[in-house]
């Protein structure tokens, strides 16, 4: 079996070679080609054509969100953002960089961290198979409520979201399509490593008219509010309208997990509750779904056309766990006019 081309990119030398070191350690991953800023990075990997390229964003010259930008559009492959300062302090820029076309994000590994090296070189594995979908600058319009068809239920009053890798961008789409009048709540779970949570929770607040809260202890829900998972807890709806995090143990190796959200959901809130399945690896969310689709609530999945990892809502949508496979950009306006108990639909 070949092994997984890589190009790494970033200013420093020194963390070239570190991130050369790891990744090639086991042999089973080649750094076929380095480069010190983005202009330098698109030239490699038009050459080089590898499978993934490990990206810094903050550069001289072409930065890191320029440079995922045009290789997205002109010559997609696996990216994964490495990045070496506190996602605390550039939390837009991160995730802008998912938006853009990133699968991924991690913090470079840490001197004397045989653990982190290994994750890294794991989550290569896995993002360097994942097949990638060009992405084109296109413009953000808030689309028109659609119909659906409730079939005598009443209006839905939550809506989970669940999202792997490649989700942050359609999560962030999917909110911009909801009005601030959204008479909803959305709970969102999106697998991120530790120390995520907070900078996506800010990141979905550039694009959302709605309230976006961390949820890192019990809070009564709200409509027009959206509840984000925090850092390594599960994400549940409990009693009396409210959300908390629990220490559960994993699920399906992800903690927080759509499963676990979306199971909650479907015994608390039953025929009242949506969920919602986005860009992902994996089928975390399949089992969680069908629990509410099971309750009598509508279950949708993003279609494969334009999904990022089209992983968890294939499975979603093989195993008949969504009803419907939709563009991201037509879910935010099934959700609102399932919100507003719209009585027909297609």
């Amino acid at each position: 079996m070949s092994a997984i081309r890589v190009v790494v990119v970033d200013d420093s030398s020194l963390c070239r070679a570190v991130l050369r070191e790891i990744l090639e350690r086991d042999g089973d991953i080649e750094v076929v080609g380095e480069a010190a800023d983005g202009a330098e990075a698109r030239t490699e990997i038009l050459r080089l054509r590898p499978q993934l390229a490990t990206v810094d964003i903050e550069m001289p010259g072409t930065d890191g969100l320029t440079a995922i930008g045009r290789i997205m559009a002109e010559t997609p492959l696996s990216i994964l953002v490495v990045t070496g300062r506190g996602a605390e302090e550039r939390s837009h820029t991160l995730f802008e960089a998912v938006r853009r076309g990133a699968l991924d994000l991690f913090p470079k590994p840490s001197p004397g961290r045989p653990e982190e090296a290994r994750a890294l070189r794991a989550l290569v594995r896995r993002l360097a198979a994942v097949p990638v979908v060009r992405h084109l600058p296109t413009r953000s319009t808030r689309p028109a409520p659609v119909d659906v068809a409730l079939e005598g239920k009443g209006r839905i009053r939550v809506i989970g979201i669940g999202a792997s890798a490649g989700g942050p961008a359609a999560v962030a789409e999917v909110l911009s399509g909801l009005p601030r009048d959204t008479p909803a709540c959305v709970a969102v779970v999106q697998h991120l490593l530790p120390g995520f949570a907070r900078p996506f929770a800010d990141f979905l607040r550039h694009h959302s008219a709605l309230d976006v809260r961390l949820v890192e202890q019990e809070v009564p829900s709200r409509p027009g509010t959206v509840f984000v998972a925090p850092d390594d807890r599960h994400l549940v709806a409990g009693p009396g309208d409210r959300f908390m995090p629990i220490d559960a143990p994993p699920e399906s190796g992800h903690r927080p997990a759509v499963d676990v959200l979306f199971h909650s959901l479907a015994k608390i809130h039953g025929s009242a509750a949506a969920g919602v399945v986005l860009s992902g690896m994996g089928d975390d969310g399949t089992r969680g779904l069908a629990a509410i689709a099971r309750a009598g609530g509508l279950t949708l999945a993003q279609g494969e056309e334009g999904c990022a990892v089209y992983g968890m809502p294939k499975a979603a949508v093989e195993r008949g766990a969504a009803s419907r496979a939709l563009p991201v950009g037509e879910i935010a306006g099934v959700l609102e006019g399932a919100t507003r108990g719209k009585p027909t639909g297609p």
